[in-house]
């Protein structure tokens, strides 16, 4: 059997097969064309890759999002010099809402802000033992079905998405850690890790922010 040639790309050459990879990615994962629909009784109908809830979650997310049983959200931790601050940004369908949980612990605690008018939507929670103190900032608002149905489309793409390893590199050692999840009842797909979000889950984590509250701050 005749040994594959191996391809080495350089100067234009490598340049155009970086951009033809880079608009594919793009095509796979657009956003959906205007009336495209996606109704969310279709949300992880079709999924490949699942765990189980509990074996797929490294990090323990605060009460409001360990409460989406159908939906997803993302999570930022940070690690070593950026030890302290964590961030969870969910959709729960069941509730139609966008949930985000800001936690500040350590010498980031005093950076939690001040919530003047607490409300079910917006509030301070604080948390203190023996060991450990952290102050969790909660904020909720309702999302249109139109939001919501981009987001499915999304979110249904990655169901049936793979992270080869072939095409990923290794991540290194990283102050961050950045993760996915899409949550299905009891069936968890996750994409990321350690460092920055893989491309596959860019464009969901980037519609997903686009539906903040203009008062939440960065």
């Amino acid at each position: 059997m005749a040994t594959p040639k191996r391809i080495n790309f350089r100067g234009p050459q490598r340049s155009h097969f970086l951009a033809a990879w880079a608009a594919l990615a793009l095509a796979t994962f657009a956003l959906p064309a205007a009336g495209e629909g996606c109704p969310r009784a279709l949300f992880g109908a079709e999924r490949t890759g699942v765990c189980q809830r509990e074996k797929c979650r490294f990090f323990t997310p605060p009460d409001e999002i360990a409460r989406i049983s159908r939906g997803l959200y993302s999570e930022y931790v940070g690690l070593f010099v950026n030890d302290g601050s964590a961030r969870w940004l969910g959709l729960d369908l069941d509730g139609m809402e966008l949930i985000e949980v800001s936690r500040f612990a350590g010498r980031r605690l005093s950076n939690a802000p001040v919530i003047d008018s607490p409300d079910q939507d917006n509030y301070r929670r604080e948390t203190k033992t023996e060991r450990l103190h952290w102050i969790d900032v909660v904020r909720k608002r309702a999302l249109s079905d139109e939001q919501v149905d981009e987001l499915v489309c999304l979110a249904n793409r990655l169901w049936m998405a793979q992270e080869s390893p072939s095409t990923t590199p290794p991540r290194p050692a990283t102050d961050v850690h950045n993760e996915m999840f899409l949550v299905e009842r009891d069936s968890v797909k996750s994409f990321g890790g350690a460092g920055a979000l893989p491309p596959q889950a860019q464009a969901l984590h980037k519609l997903l922010r686009s539906f903040r509250g203009a008062a939440w701050g960065n």
